[in-house]
């Protein structure tokens, strides 16, 4: 501000509106984008205005206004598209996708991941490629029940975070290749996935990551008709859940145990 670096002024603004939106509170995580927002587009900085306008989405599909979260990618996807940002304009449809596999609109959000797909491939995007990858068998895994499909989305996806030595994303495609396996009833692969998920993230010490691999583990045991080790994995979940605070998995674990 001293220095009257409205570009600047903007940034820090957006910033700290990750640092609301990392801590939960989506309301004034929204008001310090919209202020960077109102900035950006006073200097007429359209690139950094569609990014804005993503995060003020992702603000508020965390709060739940799948609505709101839609327009606002909208938003932004017609400026990338107007700037003919490649990367920007499948980031737009990756998010559109995910508000519309939200919705039960399986079909559409496949169409809309596919066209990131399209355009990650050209730009070489390796990471977003894997993201879009494991999102399309996300949806081949637990809706369509394409097993076969989803494993190939998998693998593929897993083999980018591999190269990339991505740890964490390899510890999750790991998981939900657990998660597949557990779906078509192959309980030892599936074991197996969810064991090398859970050293990865014991590794790392993630522990949202343990709270969801314990909880699938528990739910693969229960599954299998052993209910002591199921009740083991599940208060695992539950122990490390209460201590982080992550709400859902408390509820679900609780759930899972009664």
């Amino acid at each position: 501000r001293n220095a009257n670096d409205l570009s600047g002024v903007s940034r820090c603004l957006n910033n700290i509106g990750l640092v609301y939106e990392e801590l939960g509170n989506y309301e004034l995580s929204t008001d310090y984008y919209e202020r960077s927002g109102d900035i950006a587009e006073k200097i007429g900085d359209r690139v950094w205005l569609a990014g804005i306008m993503m995060n003020l989405g992702n603000s508020k599909y965390y709060r739940g206004d799948l609505r709101q979260a839609l327009n606002y990618y909208y938003r932004g996807l017609l400026i990338y598209t107007e700037l003919d940002n490649k990367n920007g304009i499948g980031n737009s449809y990756n998010n559109i996708g995910s508000i519309y596999d939200d919705w039960g609109e399986h079909e559409k959000s496949l169409d809309y991941f596919n066209q990131a797909r399209e355009i990650y491939i050209v730009t070489e995007d390796e990471y977003n490629l894997s993201k879009i990858l494991s999102n399309m068998a996300e949806i081949y895994n637990f809706q369509h029940k394409d097993y076969i499909k989803a494993q190939q989305l998998y693998e593929q996806s897993l083999e980018l975070k591999i190269k990339s030595n991505d740890l964490i994303g390899i510890a999750l495609l790991n998981n939900n290749l657990g998660t597949l396996y557990a779906n078509m009833e192959e309980f030892s692969e599936a074991l197996k996935y969810f064991n090398i998920s859970e050293s990865l993230y014991r590794e790392m010490n993630s522990e949202t990551g343990l709270v969801m691999v314990y909880y699938n583990i528990g739910k693969l045991y229960e599954v299998r008709s052993n209910p002591s080790e199921a009740l083991k994995f599940y208060k695992l979940s539950l122990e490390i859940a209460n201590e982080i605070g992550q709400n859902e998995y408390i509820a679900d674990n609780y759930e899972a145990m009664f």
